[in-house]
């Protein structure tokens, strides 16, 4: 098994069946290392024409949209911050669209920028070519390198 990121064993222990699938777990590495810079305490204005005070936070960059589905959970926005949490509430969403894209024949960053998109629905996550496409591939990138160096967390100081 590999190291991709501080927060593996978290990934790890949510994912279900695919806990040990390595490319899973890069994919949740690279998705949070992109939306958050594993800086789980972090939150910020994120503001969307349907919620204008809108913000962003936590490991995967929960927006404050997902206020109701988080209460459905028993959590409320500041909870985000917490990994355990915020893995929860994302790993559905990162499953189902692992399983369509690997489904789609798709592999490597393809598969890697497919699945954050379709997890994460950033601006402009229906184009396979854009901006969050090219981001989620850096990170997915700087994560193999920071691993290749022997510690991720080390990467990181």
């Amino acid at each position: 098994r590999g190291d991709f990121s501080p927060y593996d064993a978290t990934f790890r222990r949510h994912a279900g069946d695919l806990a040990n699938d390595d490319m899973f777990i890069a994919i949740l590495a690279a998705a949070s290392l992109q939306e958050s810079g594993w800086r789980p305490d972090r939150s910020w204005a994120d503001p969307t024409d349907r919620l204008p005070n809108g913000t962003a936070g936590g490991l995967f960059a929960i927006h404050s949209v997902h206020q109701q589905a988080l209460a459905g959970m028993g959590y409320n926005l500041e909870d985000r911050r917490d990994p355990d949490i915020a893995t929860q509430f994302m790993m559905g969403r990162f499953q189902g669209a692992y399983e369509r894209a690997k489904a789609a024949g798709l592999q490597g960053e393809d598969l890697v920028s497919e699945v954050i998109r379709q997890a994460e629905l950033p601006a402009g996550y229906d184009n396979p070519h854009g901006e969050a496409d090219a981001a989620y591939r850096r990170a997915y990138r700087a994560i193999l390198a920071l691993r290749g160096q022997g510690s991720v967390v080390r990467g990181l100081e």
